[in-house]
C-alpha cells in the first residue's frame, strides 16, 4: 500500500485542468451527516481507494482549508474550490495514513505514532500566559493553531503549514510550542536547531516552550541541559 498511495499523491500532485464532468479519476466526497443524533464519518473515494475521516476531524480541516484558501465569490469558482479541497484533502490524508501505516477504511486495522501532543487546555493555557501562536511540530490533523510547522508541506501547506521546522534559516519574531517526535535522534537535531535559531535571531525575540520526556543520557537533553543553552534558558 505505501508504493501504491505514494503513486497516487505523485500522479494527483501533477498539474491538471479540473475536469467539468464526473470521470474515473475524479475524487468523491461524501460528507458527514448526522443520524440520530450522531455525525457519520466523511468518506473520500478515488478509484478503489476509500477513506473514512471522522466528522470532527473533517469539520477541522475544512475550517483550515478555508481559512487559509478563501472560498470566492463566483458560483463557478466555488465549484472548483470545492473540487481543489476534495483533492488536497484527500493526498494529505492518503499520505499520513500511508506513513503511520493506518488504514482507517478497514476494520480492526492498527498503525504506529511517534507523536504524542499535548491536550488542548495545555495549548490553552500556552497561548494565554506565554503568547504562544505556532506549533513547530505538528500536522493538520492535530494542530491547535492555524499556522504550523510540518514534516510534509508539500501536502499540508494548503491546511496552514508553514513547511518544515528543520528547513527554515530564521523565525518571525514570536513565541513557539516545540514538541518533537520523541527519538534521540530527532531530540537531538531539535535542540541543535534551536540553538542555531537563537544565534541567528540575536535581535529577534523569541521564545520556545518545550516537551522532551524524561530521558537521562540523552544527547538532545544533555544540549538542552548544558552551557550552550545557559543564557536562553528559562523556567516557570
Amino acid at each position: 500500500v505505501d508504493g501504491e498511495a505514494e503513486k497516487v499523491v505523485r500522479e494527483l500532485s501533477a498539474p491538471t485542468e479540473l475536469r467539468d464532468s464526473p470521470g474515473s479519476d475524479e475524487i468523491t466526497l461524501q460528507e458527514p451527516l448526522a443520524k440520530e443524533g450522531v455525525r457519520a464519518a466523511a468518506v473520500l473515494r478515488y478509484g478503489s481507494d476509500e477513506i473514512r475521516v471522522s466528522a470532527l476531524h473533517y469539520c477541522k480541516l475544512r475550517m483550515l482549508y478555508k481559512a487559509h484558501n478563501p472560498l470566492p465569490d463566483e458560483a463557478e469558482e466555488v465549484a472548483q474550490w470545492e473540487q481543489m479541497f476534495r483533492r488536497r484533502l484527500y493526498l494529505m490524508l492518503r499520505r499520513y495514513i500511508t506513513f503511520i501505516g493506518l488504514d482507517p477504511s478497514e476494520e480492526g486495522s492498527c498503525g504506529g505514532n511517534m507523536h504524542a501532543a499535548a491536550p488542548e487546555t495545555v495549548f490553552s493555557w500556552l497561548k494565554r500566559e506565554f503568547g504562544v501562536r505556532c506549533e513547530l511540530f505538528a500536522s493538520p490533523l492535530n494542530c491547535y493553531f492555524q499556522t504550523f510547522f510540518s514534516a510534509f508541506p508539500d501536502v499540508d501547506r494548503y491546511f496552514g503549514s508553514q513547511g518544515s521546522f528543520f528547513d527554515v534559516a530564521s523565525l518571525p519574531e514570536g513565541s513557539y510550542e516545540v514538541g518533537p517526535p520523541y527519538t534521540e535522534e530527532v531530540l537531538e537535531l531539535t535542540a541543535r536547531k534551536l540553538l542555531a535559531l537563537l544565534h541567528a535571531g540575536a535581535s529577534t525575540v523569541l521564545s520556545f516552550v518545550l516537551f522532551v520526556p524524561d530521558w537521562p543520557g540523552a544527547g538532545g537533553l544533555n544540549l538542552l541541559d548544558g552551557p550552550a543553552f545557559a543564557a536562553y534558558r528559562r523556567s516557570r
